[in-house]
C-alpha cells in the first residue's frame, strides 16, 4: 500500500512538472510569433509612388552624369527586399530566384540605356 501511494505521488509530481513545462513552451512560442510579424511589417515602409519617383530621380541623375556607377551605388545602399519592390513598381522584370544585387543593377542599367536610346530618337 505504501509503495503504491509513493508511486502515485511521484506520478502526480511528474504530471505537475509536465504541465509547467507545457505552459512555459506555450508562453515562449506566443512571445516569438509577434516578433516575426513586426519585422515583416517594419521592413516595407515605402509605397508605389515613392518607388516610382525614386526611379525617375535615379534616371535623371544617370542621364545628367552619364555614369553607371550611380546605379551600382544605389543598388548597394538598398536592401534586396526594397530593390525587388523598386523593380516591381517600375515594371523591371527580375527572375525571382536570381535576385542578386548585381543582376538587379544590370537590369536597371539595361532599362536606363533603352529609355535613353528611345528618348534620343524623338
Amino acid at each position: 500500500m505504501k509503495s503504491n501511494n509513493k508511486i502515485i505521488r511521484k506520478i502526480e509530481k511528474i504530471e505537475k512538472l509536465l504541465n509547467e513545462v507545457k505552459e512555459e513552451i506555450n508562453f515562449i512560442t506566443s512571445e516569438q510569433k509577434p516578433v516575426k510579424e513586426k519585422t515583416k511589417k517594419e521592413v516595407r515602409n515605402w509605397d508605389h509612388n515613392s518607388l516610382q519617383s525614386e526611379f525617375d530621380k535615379l534616371y535623371q541623375e544617370y542621364t545628367d552624369k552619364n555614369d553607371s556607377s550611380l546605379i551600382n551605388n544605389f543598388v548597394n545602399e538598398k536592401s534586396v527586399i526594397y530593390l525587388k519592390d523598386f523593380c516591381k513598381a517600375n515594371n523591371i522584370s527580375l527572375d525571382s530566384k536570381n535576385g542578386s544585387k548585381d543582376k538587379i543593377s544590370n537590369e536597371i542599367l539595361k532599362w536606363f540605356t533603352q529609355r535613353k536610346a528611345i528618348s534620343k530618337r524623338l
